[in-house]
């Protein structure tokens, strides 16, 4: 399984806008981050942690599709992406979101097993269906819009 490639842009540009932008108006939200590409962006980790934000998993390496990864391969997604986030903010890291939305029933006992304590794979998005429908038309299926949760 491929994961997407590191983007260094996103952490020198995008998370400081993000940041001044929330804190004009005043929001805060949270930064899903792909583990692979800490301890290198570390700072923009506690960049968003210090302006109160949440800093929670998007996967190690945003592999896809994701729910086809095997038991040891998804442990280790999911206990080493929490590691390394929670190294570089020094806060807990308590949500994941699986790359793509790709989720289904049987990941969610190993995020509880990780210690995480919601999986925002569930909700709706309105880029859910665009990137469904990008991956389709480069080969890559999809999964239903039928979302687990935490029960």
């Amino acid at each position: 399984m491929r994961g997407a490639a590191p983007d260094p842009l996103v952490y020198q540009r995008s998370v400081p806008r993000l940041l001044e932008l929330f804190a004009e108006a005043r929001i805060r939200a949270t930064f899903f981050f792909v583990a692979r590409d800490f301890p290198e962006q570390n700072a923009a980790a506690k960049a968003v942690a210090r302006a109160g934000h949440e800093v929670a998993s998007h996967s190690l390496t945003h592999p896809m599709p994701f729910r086809k990864l095997g038991k040891a391969a998804l442990a280790a997604e999911i206990v080493e992406s929490k590691r390394r986030l929670e190294e570089a903010c020094g806060a807990e890291v308590v949500g994941f979101r699986a790359p793509n939305w790709d989720m289904t029933e049987r990941e969610l006992p190993a995020l509880l097993e990780a210690g995480y304590r919601y999986d925002a794979s569930n909700y709706p998005s309105p880029f859910l269906l665009l990137a469904r429908g990008l991956l389709a038309a480069k080969g890559t299926p999809g999964r239903s819009s039928r979302s687990p949760s935490f029960r």
